[in-house]
């Protein structure tokens, strides 16, 4: 059987141009990422769901929290990332999102959330797309550093720490968090 979608061409040029400026976020530092975060969580996805919530696929993730470093402390939280695969349809039909985050099950990660608002208040939405993501999988020259200019290059990468350097990362986020909020950039 040969199934084909036909899209006009204004529609198709909308969703692509919706994709697109979605996953670009500008560069930030992790100061930054703890300064914007309403809460920052250590813990591991232990469910998905996909689902279309205002014409867009959004996938759901359930996060066991292990310990919480910034924010109130909740054992279970919700965090909401646009994109996923819907199966129910009789052609299953997936939308990914660049710079959009993804966790596999059991994973370990430290978040940096905030908030979703909007029609579900109570779920979270990763800070920076990615870059509020550090993972125990890869090496450390994929951590957040400090940017060089106001107007670094935007990012769609993940940030990913081995199993020490999370560690690492934890504390530093808790000094971030002790110090108290940098001063602003210098925005020209």
């Amino acid at each position: 059987m040969n199934t084909t979608l036909h899209v006009s061409t204004p529609f198709a040029l909308l969703l692509i141009a919706g994709a697109a400026g979605a996953g670009m976020q500008p560069a930030r530092s992790l100061e930054e990422l703890v300064g914007e975060s309403q809460a920052i969580v250590v813990g591991e996805a232990v469910a998905a769901r996909s689902a279309w919530e205002d014409g867009s696929l959004v996938t759901r993730y359930t996060i066991r929290v292990a310990e919480t470093l910034k924010g109130t402390h909740e054992p279970q939280i919700v965090v909401s990332v646009p994109g996923g695969v819907d199966r129910q349809r009789r052609i299953p039909v997936a939308m990914t999102i660049a710079g959009a985050p993804m966790f596999m099950a059991n994973e370990s990660l430290i978040l940096m959330l905030r908030r979703a608002g909007g029609a579900r208040p109570d779920d979270y939405v990763v800070t920076g797309f990615n870059q509020g993501v550090l993972r125990a999988n890869a090496t450390s020259d994929e951590l957040p550093r400090a940017r060089s200019t106001p107007d670094a290059a935007t990012t769609s990468t993940s940030t990913s720490a081995r199993a020490g350097s999370l560690e690492r990362m934890r504390q530093r986020i808790l000094d971030i968090e002790r110090r108290g909020p940098a001063a602003p950039s210098d925005q020209r």
